[in-house]
């Protein structure tokens, strides 16, 4: 490819339909996930984070009718695909998964279960709760919000030789003032 003239780049019109094209296709494929898992998909977000080899895409699952989404067993419906010399690799192949929480655990556990069924792995998951009394966060009551995130890192913490995937649900209860955040 020419830098200096970009005259091999694709026009602005082309560049949007490979957009669009890559949108329709991964919106049939998640739906296609979400019904092998029998699971229903909450309106709204999904995000993707591609860094390098490592991709993952994240969709909250709708929970149950009459339970809160903070306390759904099943979380979300993500993609992943890991570089094929990391870790889990073998342990958990390129393809859709639902993130479960485990139930009675004394640290907040999830597991990663295949469209089979068949849990793969499993993590420990993250959940903050915070509270605000109304002088704190002084606004005009909305409606309850949630998204999802999907972010590729390096982490920190292993002077960023390591890179961490991370599904994420957040979620406001404005009447209340209380946001949660969960993730694995």
């Amino acid at each position: 490819m020419s830098s200096a003239s970009g005259s091999d780049l694709p026009s602005g019109k082309k560049q949007l339909k490979v957009v669009e094209t890559f949108r329709t296709s991964f919106a049939n494929s998640l739906k296609g996930a979400a019904k092998r898992a029998k699971v229903k998909l909450l309106a709204g977000d999904v995000s993707v984070a591609v860094r390098g080899d490592y991709v993952i895409a994240n969709a909250l699952i709708a929970p149950p009718p009459g339970v809160l989404l903070e306390e759904a067993v099943k979380m979300f419906l993500v993609y992943v695909s890991f570089p094929a010399n990391h870790p889990y690799a073998k342990k958990v192949p390129s393809g859709y998964y639902t993130i479960e929480r485990l139930a009675e655990q004394k640290n907040p556990r999830a597991k990663v279960v295949n469209l089979e069924g068949k849990t793969v792995l499993e993590l420990p998951l993250n959940i903050r709760k915070i509270e605000l009394t109304p002088p704190e966060y002084d606004a005009t009551v909305q409606e309850d919000i949630s998204f999802g995130q999907a972010t590729i890192e390096q982490a920190p913490e292993t002077l960023y030789r390591l890179t961490r995937m991370q599904a994420h649900e957040v979620r406001c209860h404005w009447k209340i003032a209380t946001w949660y955040w969960t993730w694995v």
